[in-house]
C-alpha cells in the first residue's frame, strides 16, 4: 500500500523546468530578447567574438531595432505588464 501511495504522489508532482537554462538553449529558442540600449548586457553580446554563443545570439537575435529599449521606457513597460505594481514605489510625477 505504501508503494502505491508513493507512486501516486510522484505522479501528482509537477516538474517545473525553466524555459531557458543556458545561453545555448536561448540561442535555439524562439524567444526574443529585449535589453536596454547601451547597457552592459547589450555590450556583453555586441562585443562578443562572433564564434561564441554570445556572438551568435547577438547576430541572430539582437541586431534588429526591436531588441532594444531605452532606459526611460523600462519602468513604463514593467508597469504596463504588471511586473511591478505594489512591490516597488511608483513615482507618478
Amino acid at each position: 500500500m505504501f508503494s502505491r501511495a508513493m507512486l501516486g504522489a510522484s505522479l501528482a508532482v509537477k516538474i517545473y523546468r525553466e524555459p531557458v537554462d543556458s545561453l545555448e538553449s536561448l540561442l535555439k529558442s524562439d524567444y526574443q530578447i529585449l535589453v536596454v540600449n547601451g547597457s552592459s548586457i547589450s555590450r556583453y553580446f555586441s562585443e562578443a567574438n562572433p564564434d561564441t554563443v554570445q556572438g551568435q545570439i547577438w547576430s541572430q537575435k539582437m541586431t534588429s531595432a526591436n531588441a532594444f529599449i531605452e532606459s526611460t521606457q523600462v519602468k513604463s513597460l514593467l508597469l504596463k505588464n504588471s511586473i511591478i505594481k505594489n512591490n516597488f514605489p511608483v513615482d507618478n510625477g
